[in-house]
């Protein structure tokens, strides 16, 4: 194999490995959307590496076009594709917070609902008793009063109608 052949076949390798990593950037980003919460640091490093990337591509191009040229593009191909692998890999660091999941949260509101409702219906048992109770206490009361009614009644003369 030449020195021609072999750049060629260097390059594609190169531009495999870095349309690899945008597809497998693009399946990461789907799951970093809906997980986590971005930060611009993460936008930032996400967008530069990826277009380090495609400049990889680009610069494999068009070094194959100058193939024959001493200054050929290769070597910026391969540096452009290697500073936009590490510069995806660094917004994987940064990906900040997790979201909070709804489920948890909707089941946080129900409990706090649910103990205020808890909370109240202690408060209407406890006035429904004390209402028990002055019933109880009020019936006692008119039963004794009845009862003192009835003997004031049997001493008291018969009326005429």
């Amino acid at each position: 194999m030449g020195k021609r052949e072999e750049r060629l076949a260097n390059s594609q390798m190169i531009s495999n490995v870095a349309v690899a990593l945008i597809a497998a950037t693009v399946g990461f980003l789907a799951f970093a959307i809906d997980k986590r919460t971005l930060g611009t640091l993460f936008w930032l490093a996400l967008g530069i590496g990826i277009a380090l990337l495609v400049l990889s591509v680009i610069l494999g191009g068009r070094g194959v076009a100058q193939l024959d040229n001493p200054g050929s593009l290769f070597d910026f191909q391969a540096k452009a594709c290697l500073a936009g692998f590490i510069l995806l890999a660094l917004s994987i660091f940064r990906l900040g917070p997790a979201k909070p999941d709804e489920a948890a949260s909707r089941l946080d509101s129900v409990q706090r609902q649910l103990g205020q409702v808890d909370a109240r219906l202690q408060r209407l048992e406890s006035e429904v008793q004390g209402t028990q109770r002055r019933l109880d206490e009020g019936s006692a009361e008119l039963k004794a009063i009845r009862t003192e009614l009835s003997g004031v009644r049997k001493q008291m003369p018969a009326r005429r109608k």
